[in-house]
Formats: structure tokens, C-alpha cells, sequence
């Protein structure tokens, strides 16, 4: 599996404890979600989908030393993401 082998495009995380995922063909965030860490390297993602708050799932997103994000739910892998030094500006 590489990057290019997933539904999603792109996955933000910030800080507070919020997250989106992205599809490529969308430019704003197919999901949003909140998560809480697992380990020092893994967090579990609650996530609603934007177009439908009953479509919920359950994400766990665990990242390598080498900077590598897998995306899981269920114990399934969903694909493959490299982290970037991206730094969104604030929402106001």
C-alpha cells in the first residue's frame, strides 16, 4: 500500500484536539473529527462526516519515527500518509 492507494488525500491535525480528513476531488474537509492520544505516537479520531452527521467513524491514525501516518478503522488499514511541516492559520 503507498499514499496514492486511499480514498482520503490529505489528513490535518491540530493541536487542540481536531482533525479533517480530505478527498482530493473537495477542497474542504469530507470529515471532521476529534481525537485524544493513545500513545505517544497514535492517536484514536472521532469523525462525523460533513455532509451527513450520522455517518460516523472511528479512526486510530499511528505515525513511525520516520514520519509516516497509518490510517486504520476497524484494524483495517486505509492507506498511508507522510507528514508535512504544514502550518494552517488560525480559524477566526
Amino acid at each position: 500500500m503507498d499514499e496514492s492507494d486511499t480514498l482520503y488525500s490529505k489528513i490535518a491535525v491540530a493541536f487542540e484536539g481536531r482533525a479533517e480528513l480530505f478527498v482530493a476531488d473537495r477542497e474542504t474537509h469530507l470529515l471532521r473529527c476529534f481525537w485524544g492520544g493513545i500513545t505517544a505516537n497514535s492517536i484514536s479520531m472521532d469523525c462525523v462526516s460533513a455532509d451527513d452527521e450520522s455517518e460516523k467513524h472511528l479512526f486510530t491514525l499511528q505515525v513511525s519515527d520516520d514520519g509516516i501516518g497509518m490510517l486504520s478503522e476497524a484494524d483495517k488499514t486505509l492507506g498511508l500518509f507522510r507528514r508535512t511541516n504544514e502550518n494552517p492559520s488560525p480559524r477566526e
